[in-house]
């Protein structure tokens, strides 16, 4: 169904999609562009577009974007390899707000025929063109015989760095052209092999040779000197770094350097490019965090282009320091005290960009007055303190401004040049005060003559602004206390409030007790935004109180917000909905149970289950909302785990002694193809009773997984973390392996694996493996199941077929091998008793 009629049905919004290229015959492929009727809404990423050689089975994964009624679809390189291909857009990943369905799969097909080589494409030369020490005989080898070479003809050899050039004659016999130089050419440059055309003659092809061309490169030894900025040392913030060799250089852009805290361990991957002829590496995000870096800098990323010559493997230390400069007081956590919520409403002056502004106008904004509108947060503390949050509307800034409440308890008084909020990387700090309107300039200038701002607190509990209207009103404006932004100081923010009436909400957010004591918890799961689902970890705060557990934090909208559950036993339960705050509208905390049969959510209470180690999970769907009765949500989880400690990488000891294994399995590659039975090599060891996995993901292929011989199984507990996995273009995401229960898709507690002691093999027919970003739900990057380990117990190499046919051997997808003489991989070896066993044959 559409939200609106475009002119049909949905089959007729199919019948005009179209694509270019057209289906059909083609000479290569790699860009598309697909056209819709309707205005493309979003790309979902985690779905993969796919171009498949289904001749050869090789697939092509493929970047989206949307632009307008289009879909962009790019390969990272041209194939040309012949085959028939079809490309596979998957079910959901053109999304379209007109439209309520899922738009269905869509596939194209194409044919790039086998094509012979040209005439110039068969031509070869010895040495091959690339990077050579030194140059001085030729061998130019042709498909076709050569009948001579024109008379006079020379070939020049031209180092195109240093101009310099020298000649020398052409030979031919048979096939091939000899061409010899009368001394070597070993200076380093960049050279130029060049054969004018007509030079070779060949009559059987009927029109003259063209001018042939080679290129080589004879590299400088060692690099030129560099600088790099800023120098190793100390500093208050690492961003940018730029490496000069004062020539012009090309850069790998694929390679990421890493910075890497030295204390932690923990890497930030970096990117490289080229920018005015000097390579850069920056991180998204500045790092002010203080401690030691090092930023590494891989081999043969950067080269002059004018010589050829590669970097060395580079390191280079640094140490982030806090920097000697005035840091204002922000009160950015929520005040301990009773919390009230208030309405706006009042007068509200801002800037506004006109409408029919010209491009030259020299004022191309106005002032504009409208009614406040949102929600206030008004903290009464002790010592009669009164903290207002975001005292501005029409801001972003969250900070708390500090007031005194008079000894009647009617009026409050806050003081004028208080800070909301500071960018310490930037230096630069939003400050409050009052702003007068200087016709003039037309608009509002500060006002520092005004040092203080009275509220009243009127008999219905609403409070009222005092002193200001439309020509006097409450803003905030640009403080800078470094070098770089001082033009933007005093500067104001285009917007502030006069007139201001706070109008008591009954409802308030739950507040714990003063002074309670509370205990970093790490919270992870993964979060979704109604796009896509990313893997969400932070620390929060726990406190216990008698049967009351608080937890703050769960919400990154509202990271001071508290939820409060009772616990009983080894659950703790949080009341459906709870109220976490103001961020100028109220969000909610709400809970959710999923139906996987009918896809339906019912609210409910949400559950903690406390396990041995203190861990508290919860396999609901947890939602912050700003709808109190219904789950319109803002954004939410997949359940969620609270844990004492963060997630820890498995180690094996260093000496264990590990031996090849076969793990075989059953897997889908592509969510748009066929399951098919595979199995790589892994590497497993036992220590006593604990057996180590190391390889199990190609994906991460030195993490190690781990689990315990009991009972006459391996049992492995579950989910463990296997580390980071770094995507282009997805980000970072935690991996974690874990089983899960297929009926609701809840990851399951440990997975026990039937274990043969004597040969070593052990295996589980009945439950999956996944690989996936999230600890209690499924999100899987890829599934294993059908799971046998076997040890590579033989090298097969010198095996042959019994005389009598007694032994059989079949590749892993069950297909009779009459002759193994050339197989390798895995080879499943059926003995004459009957016995199989599975081989890795070299």
């Amino acid at each position: 169904s559409l939200r609106y009629n475009i002119a049909g049905t949905m089959e007729s919004f199919y019948e005009q999609i179209t694509i270019d290229p057209a289906e059909g015959p083609v000479e290569s492929l790699r860009n598309f562009t697909v056209s819709f009727p309707e205005y493309v809404g979003e790309i979902n990423f985690l779905k993969r577009v796919t171009l498949t050689n289904t001749t050869t089975g090789t697939t092509y994964h493929a970047n989206t974007i949307g632009v307008n009624y289009t879909a962009l679809i790019y390969l990272d390189g041209e194939v040309t390899e012949a085959g028939e291909y079809v490309l596979t857009i998957p079910a959901g990943t053109v999304e379209f707000y007109t439209i309520d369905e899922e738009i269905k799969e869509l596939t194209y097909h194409y044919t790039i025929e086998e094509q012979a080589p040209s005439f110039y494409e068969q031509i070869t030369i010895d040495p091959a063109e690339g990077e050579v020490d030194l140059l001085q005989h030729f061998t130019v080898n042709l498909p076709l015989d050569v009948d001579r070479i024109a008379e006079g003809s020379v070939a020049t050899l031209t180092n195109t760095t240093s101009d310099s050039v020298r000649q020398a004659s052409l030979t031919a016999q048979g096939s091939n052209v000899h061409i010899d130089f009368d001394t070597e050419a070993a200076e380093a440059g960049r050279y130029t092999l060049s054969i004018p055309e007509g030079t070779i003659v060949i009559d059987a092809l009927g029109e003259q040779v063209h001018e042939l061309t080679f290129n080589y490169l004879i590299p400088e030894t060692g690099m030129p000197d560099f600088t790099i900025n800023p120098p190793e040392g100390e500093l208050y913030m690492l961003q940018y770094f730029t490496i000069a060799y004062g020539q012009h250089v090309v850069v790998d852009e694929d390679v990421h350097p890493v910075l890497t805290n030295d204390d932690s361990g923990e890497e930030f991957p970096c990117n490289l490019l080229e920018i005015g002829g000097n390579a850069v590496i920056y991180k998204e995000y500045p790092l002010s965090d203080t401690g030691r870096y090092t930023l590494s800098v891989p081999a043969k990323c950067i080269m002059i282009e004018a010589t050829g010559q590669t970097n060395p493997e580079m390191v280079f230390r640094y140490a982030v320091v806090e920097k000697d400069v005035y840091i204002p007081p922000v009160i950015e956590a929520q005040p301990e005290g009773e919390v009230r919520l208030y309405q706006r409403s009042g007068g509200l002056v801002r800037e506004a960009e006109k409408e029919d502004a010209a491009e030259d106008d020299e004022h191309p904004y106005e002032i504009v007055f409208e009614r406040q509108a949102g929600v206030l947060s008004i903290v009464f503390g002790e010592d009669n303190k009164v903290y207002i949050q975001r005292p501005v509307s029409w801001t972003y800034y969250d900070g708390w401004i500090e007031g005194t409440l008079g000894e009647d308890g009617k009026t409050i008084t806050v003081p004028m040049g208080q800070y909301v909020a500071y960018a310490r990387s930037l230096e630069m700090a939003v400050q409050v005060g009052i702003f007068s309107y200087d016709e003039s300039l037309n608009t509002y200038v500060y006002n520092p003559s005004v040092e203080e701002l009275t509220y009243t607190i009127n008999d219905d509990g609403s409070i009222t602004q005092n002193g200001t209207d439309a020509n006097t009103v409450l803003g905030v404006m640009n403080r800078a206390f470094g070098q770089n932004f001082q033009y933007l100081d005093y500067e104001w923010l285009q917007s502030g409030d006069f007139a201001s009436l706070y109008t008591p909400i009954n409802e308030v957010p739950e507040t714990p007790p003063a002074g309670m004591e509370t205990e970093t918890y790490y919270l992870t799961t993964a979060i979704n935004d109604g796009m896509q689902w990313d893997p969400y970890r932070k620390k929060v705060n726990v406190g216990f109180e008698g049967d009351n557990v608080w937890i703050q934090g769960i919400s990154e909208y509202l990271p001071n917000s508290w939820i409060k559950g009772v616990c009983v036993g080894n659950t703790v339960t949080f009341a459906n909905p709870q109220l976490l705050g103001t961020n100028d509208i109220m969000f909610y905390f709400k809970c959710a149970e999923f139906n996987p049969l009918d896809g339906s959510t019912a609210q409910k209470d949400m559950v903690l289950t406390i396990d041995e180690m203190g861990t508290m999970r919860t396999y609901d769907y947890i939602f912050i909302t700003v709808d109190k009765e219904n789950l319109e949500f803002v954004n939410y989880y997949q359940g969620l785990t609270l844990s004492q400690y963060p997630d820890a990488l498995i180690h094996a000891p260093q000496d264990l002694p590990v031996k090849e294994y076969v793990f075989s399995y059953v897997t889908q590659y592509d969510v748009n193809r066929p399951k098919v039975e595979d199995s790589h090599t892994v590497y497993v060891g036992f220590n006593e009773d604990v057996v180590y996995i190391r390889g199990l993901w190609p994906g991460l292929p030195n993490s190690w997984v781990a689990g315990r011989i009991r009972d006459g199984k391996i049992v492995m507990p579950l989910p463990e973390y296997m580390g980071e996995f770094y995507q282009e273009y997805m980000g970072t995401y935690p991996i974690y392996l874990g089983t899960f229960d297929m009926s609701n898709g809840q990851v399951l507690r440990e997975l026990a694996f039937d274990y043969n002691e004597d040969t070593g093999e052990f295996s589980n027919m009945l439950m999956p493996l996944s690989i996936g970003i999230n600890k209690t739900g499924y999100l899987s990057l890829q599934d294993y199941s059908d799971l046998v380990f076997t040890p590579v117990n033989s090298s097969v190499r010198d095996l042959k077929a019994d005389a009598d046919g007694q032994v059989e051997y079949y590749d892993l997808q069950g297909r009779r091998l009459n002759d193994i003489s050339t197989a390798t991989g895995i080879i499943i070896v059926k003995n004459a008793d009957g016995s199989v066993t599975k081989l890795l044959k070299h």
